[in-house]
């Protein structure tokens, strides 16, 4: 093993990563808080639905990853690997710009993902007769 202040940082594959940053994003603190805000409380047979929290998995992926976008100018001065593109680029030997978009592909697949649990979720939950899933009109107390 090497001195510690002569090696290079060692970060995490990207999968590892995203795991990580879905956890540490604590999106799971105000996701919870949408169905207040929205005066809703969806019952527990909704919330353990496997298309509500695959829903609930990837809008968590995506804000975290959305999160390393927008500070990467600090994070590349910073010089470690905690961030998306900056991890991406090191380990595949990416240009940055084929990072930014490698991570932007990863995003859009956390959108379309997200897009088709809410989909599956409404089925799962009966369709039309299920009042806090097959609803499409605004939230109760809305209009």
């Amino acid at each position: 093993m090497g001195d510690s202040s002569t090696s290079s940082p060692t970060a995490s594959p990207l999968p590892a990563y995203r795991r990580q940053r879905a956890v540490t994003i604590a999106a799971y603190t105000w996701l919870d808080l949408v169905e207040v805000s929205v005066g809703i409380d969806l019952p527990g047979t909704v919330h353990r639905l496997s298309s509500f929290r695959d829903l609930r998995d990837a809008a968590s992926e995506y804000v975290g990853l959305c999160n390393d976008m927008w500070p990467l100018e600090r994070d590349q001065g910073a010089g470690g690997f905690h961030n998306a593109i900056l991890l991406a680029q090191h380990h595949q030997e990416l240009t940055l710009q084929e990072a930014v978009d490698q991570v932007n592909d990863v995003l859009t697949g956390c959108a379309h993902l997200a897009a088709q649990d809410v989909e599956v979720a409404v089925l799962e939950g009966g369709g039309g007769r299920c009042p806090h899933l097959g609803s499409r009109g605004p939230p109760r107390g809305a209009e």
